[in-house]
């Protein structure tokens, strides 16, 4: 349950960008999560990875940029 607590933690970009992930899913699926927790939390865990992941990659095309001033495409 850490994705949980990540997405109820003010952080407002954060937590937009999982609510967005959230509404794309079905009606009837997320009528589903909503009564069982559990497969809530593993949806929100795994948006929360999917953030993460691209932060990171953004992040380090931005160092390799910097680093020879060349963008990358």
């Amino acid at each position: 349950m850490n994705g949980c607590f990540l997405f109820f933690k003010p952080c407002p970009s954060r937590a937009g960008k999982i609510i967005g992930m959230l509404l794309e899913i079905g009606n009837l699926e997320l009528l589903r999560m909503l009564e069982s927790p559990e497969p809530l939390y593993t949806k929100v865990d795994k948006g929360i990875a999917v953030l993460q992941d691209h932060q990171a990659k953004e992040a380090a095309q931005k160092a390799v940029n910097g680093a020879t001033g060349v963008p990358i495409v």
